[in-house]
């Protein structure tokens, strides 16, 4: 049976934890890109909810214009009615 030495152990051992430092090192600059990534998804988020907000205040201003022009054309409608019944009757 073959005997390991304390210097072999110890050499062992060393490696492993070399081994383990270098994965976690690896993991430490995924994790970092993450946060990264997040912290940029975060101001997207951010940026596309400022153009919706002024998405829908362009549109609170256009609900007016359209309605208003729908009046205008339902009163130009009534208008040649009334003429047409005033038509008629003279």
């Amino acid at each position: 049976m073959a005997r390991i030495t304390l210097d072999d152990l110890a050499a062992s051992i060393q490696n492993e934890f070399s081994s383990l430092h270098d994965q976690i090192d690896g993991l430490e600059q995924k994790v970092g890109g993450l946060e990264a990534g997040v912290s940029s998804l975060g101001q997207k988020v951010a940026n596309l909810e400022q153009g919706q907000e002024r998405i829908f205040l362009r549109l609170d201003h256009l609900a007016p214009h359209f309605e208003v022009k729908d009046l205008g054309e339902r009163v130009k409608t009534l208008e040649i009615d009334v003429k047409i019944l005033n038509s008629a009757s003279h």
